[in-house]
């Protein structure tokens, strides 16, 4: 082998254990900036948010029981106070339909209009009457004037009650008499002589006089106070304006035949009002469904007028009766008017129902 051979043959293996060695090496990359991606950092912020989502909604549903338990408190107080209320209403209801205010407004009365002609009299029946007053309320102003005030009679007259009293009026007669003084002349004996004198003397003077005095109370547990100062006033007249009477619904063109109006007089007439003036409730009952009777109060003196009209149902008939019924002992008639509802069998009728009145169907 030459020496030049040799040598390229020595390059050769050199170039190819170096090129093994490089290709062995451990590379080493370059360290790469540690920094969170974009998606965890997002996470965090949704995890922040829903957090605080969660405290809001724990506090606003809080706020919210404590809202919802205070507005409970006050409807139950609320309620509790509606149902006092009308507790309390309920019992000054009661209260004053009861005969106790009848007794506490007479005592009340007595004591209001008497004024004596003495003056310590006066003086006590003052006291006596401030004892059915509420504090405040004042007894009336009583001059020094002859005279005085009686008191005739009294009745109620009504009880007008109000949100929290009641106002008890009765019509009360009275007398205010006043005393004059005035001068006569009068004969008096001097000695062997009459003279005629001056003298003066009292005379008293009546005046008669009807009113309505209101009394304004107040129910105290189950006691009552005045509450403001008694007031007369006019008696109202409790005669209503003129009104039509009573009249029958029904038109004349709905009456049934002659017959059967016959047939329901007939019945009337002869069976029916005799008995109602003379029997008893329970001799009644076969006659009608709600047995009543005049028991031998008047007598049964005939009939008036009638009108029958077809009823709502089968064999049914509206009988509009005026009757006559006279008193035993003296000759005093009435005419009393009758809506009945009769029920026919055999020509034989049964009283359902009996008004008395000519109105209503």
């Amino acid at each position: 082998m030459k020496v030049g051979e040799g040598v390229e043959v020595l390059n050769k293996a050199k170039s190819f254990f170096k090129t093994i060695k490089d290709e062995n090496k451990i590379k080493r990359s370059k360290k790469e900036k540690r920094t969170l991606p974009q998606a965890k950092q997002a996470g965090r912020f949704a995890r922040f948010v829903v957090w605080a989502v969660i405290v809001i909604i724990c506090l606003t549903g809080t706020l919210g029981l404590l809202r919802a338990q205070n507005a409970l408190n006050k409807s139950k107080k609320a309620l509790a106070a509606v149902n006092d209320g009308g507790q309390n209403a309920s019992r000054n209801q009661s209260v004053y339909d009861s005969p106790k205010l009848n007794l506490f407004g007479q005592h009340v009365v007595e004591a209001y209009v008497p004024i004596s002609n003495n003056a310590d009299d006066r003086e006590k029946q003052a006291t006596e009457l401030a004892k059915y007053y509420a504090k405040g309320v004042s007894v009336p102003l009583v001059g020094d004037f002859k005279g005085k005030r009686e008191l005739k009679d009294y009745k109620m007259f009504n009880v007008s009650q109000e949100q929290n009293r009641a106002v008890i009026q009765y019509q009360v007669s009275y007398t205010n008499v006043v005393s004059e003084e005035k001068e006569r002349e009068v004969e008096k004996q001097k000695g062997d002589k009459k003279e005629k004198v001056k003298e003066k003397y009292n005379e008293d003077k009546a005046i008669d006089k009807q009113a309505l005095l209101n009394i304004p109370v107040k129910a105290v547990g189950n006691s009552f106070v005045v509450v403001e100062s008694p007031y007369f006033s006019q008696i109202p007249s409790l005669k209503g304006e003129k009104a039509q009477a009573t009249s029958n619904p029904y038109n004349d063109d709905d009456m049934v035949k002659t017959n059967r109006s016959e047939s329901v007089q007939k019945w009337l007439t002869d069976e029916f009002f005799p008995k109602y003036a003379s029997e008893t409730k329970a001799d009644m009952s076969y006659m009608m469904e709600k047995p009543e009777t005049l028991n031998g109060l008047q007598e049964f003196a005939g009939i008036e007028s009638l009108k029958v009209y077809p009823g709502k149902k089968k064999n049914e008939y509206i009988a509009k009766v005026v009757a006559t019924f006279s008193e035993k002992e003296i000759d005093v008639k009435q005419d009393i008017g009758f809506t009945m509802t009769l029920r026919e069998s055999d020509n034989k009728y049964f009283v359902e129902n009996m008004k008395h009145t000519l109105g209503g169907k």
